[in-house]
C-alpha cells in the first residue's frame, strides 16, 4: 500500500477492499484493475478505470491485454445501462503531487456516457493535439506529462482507439472537467474537491455494481 494514495488505500495489491466508505467501494475488480464511480461526476455513469499497481499514468497500461479485457467488461455493462456513446480521457501525470493529477497520485482513465464531443472545445484552448492510438501514447510522450482524449461509439469495444494527445509544457489541472462543465452550463462547478457530488457517485456505483452481478 502506498502512503497517502487514495486509490492504493481503496484496493490493495491482493485485491482486498480496504475501505468502508460507500462512495469508495469499487464497482468491480480483477487481478490487475478496478473500476470506481468518480467523485465529482457531473454526469451519472462517470467511471474510473484504475490499475492496482501504483503508477502515475496509464500510458503503459493501454498496451496490456488485461487492461483491454477489463475495460471492455465495463463498457459492455455501461452500454447496456446507458445506451449512449462515450468519451474517455486521462490527465497523464509523471510524478507525485503533480498539479496535472490534481491530488490523485495514481493513474486512472475516465469513461463517461456522453453524447457530445469535446474535440472542438479542446482545440479552442490553443493546445496542439496529435492523433495517435492509445497504445502509441507511451512512445510519443516519453517522460512528459500529457492529456489524452478519445471517443467510443455506443455498443463498441475498447480496441486500441485512436484519439488525441497533447504533451504538456506545464501542468494543467482538471482540463476535461472544465470543458464538460462549460458544455453543461455550470462552468464554476467543475472542481471535484469543491463539488464532490457523493450522491451521484453512490448512485453510479449501485447501478453498475448490480448490473455486473446480473
Amino acid at each position: 500500500m502506498i502512503e497517502m494514495c487514495r486509490f492504493c488505500n481503496i484496493v490493495d495489491a491482493d485485491g482486498n477492499i480496504a475501505t468502508n466508505k460507500d462512495e469508495n467501494q469499487p464497482i468491480w475488480s480483477d487481478d490487475g484493475y478496478f473500476a470506481l464511480a468518480s467523485i465529482g461526476a457531473l454526469i451519472e455513469g462517470w467511471v474510473l478505470i484504475i490499475p492496482k499497481t501504483h503508477v502515475f499514468s496509464m500510458k503503459e497500461c493501454y498496451k496490456e491485454e488485461g487492461f483491454i479485457n477489463f475495460t471492455n467488461e465495463m463498457l459492455y455493462v455501461m452500454n447496456n445501462q446507458y445506451n449512449k456513446s462515450f468519451i474517455a480521457f486521462e490527465h497523464g501525470a509523471n510524478k507525485c503531487e503533480s498539479e496535472t493529477s490534481c491530488g490523485t497520485n495514481h493513474a486512472h482513465l475516465h469513461i463517461i456516457p456522453y453524447q457530445n464531443s469535446l474535440y472542438e472545445d479542446m482545440r479552442s484552448q490553443g493546445l496542439v493535439w496529435k492523433k495517435c492510438k492509445s497504445s502509441q501514447i507511451s512512445s510519443y510522450v516519453g517522460n512528459n506529462e500529457y492529456l489524452f482524449y478519445t471517443e467510443i461509439s455506443a455498443n463498441s469495444a475498447w480496441s486500441d482507439p485512436e484519439g488525441f494527445v497533447h504533451i504538456l509544457e506545464y501542468p494543467i489541472s482538471q482540463f476535461f472537467r472544465k470543458l464538460i462543465a462549460n458544455q453543461l452550463n455550470c462552468p464554476d462547478k467543475y472542481n471535484y474537491k469543491q463539488y464532490p457530488r457523493i450522491d451521484t457517485a453512490i448512485k453510479t456505483k449501485n447501478i453498475l455494481s448490480e448490473a455486473m452481478n446480473v
